[in-house]
């Protein structure tokens, strides 16, 4: 009687782990991996400095825009950053007349140390990343 009970008590046991585990994926979402966006072609930032060697206390012109298969798109807010004196520094700038354009004057800065530049903006969606800097002398 007792051998009895305990069979019901495994075949009971078998049976609800079988059903627990029906239904269940064997796979949860986050094991396949998700497709990576492409950006949209014939879109880039064009930025370049007016001086790549500049002396120290001169200023830099920071050049940008975003163009599209080649052409300027304007209104665009864009923004431009750099270290300088020991914390981030950021230009903000509307490219009209299809150029953008920030200053920096050439200060706390160590001669013969490149100033990488980064420059931003966000359009249909995406950012887009541009890249530029300069040595001061």
């Amino acid at each position: 009687m007792m051998w009895q009970a305990a069979r019901r008590w495994i075949v009971w046991l078998a049976a609800a782990t079988l059903l627990a585990s029906c239904g269940s994926p064997s796979k949860t979402p986050t094991d396949f991996p998700a497709p990576t966006p492409t950006q949209p072609p014939g879109l880039a930032i064009d930025c370049w400095v007016d001086d790549s060697s500049p002396a120290l206390g001169s200023d830099v012109s920071v050049f940008f825009n975003l163009l599209n298969y080649g052409t300027p798109i304007n209104g665009l807010m864009m923004e431009v950053n750099w270290h300088q004196g020991g914390a981030l520094q950021t230009c903000v700038n509307q490219v009209q007349f299809e150029l953008g354009m920030c200053a920096i004057h050439v200060a706390d800065l160590e001669a013969g140390i490149y100033v990488p530049i980064t420059v931003s903006t966000d359009y249909i969606g995406w950012t887009f990343l541009g890249y530029t800097g300069f040595t001061p002398q």
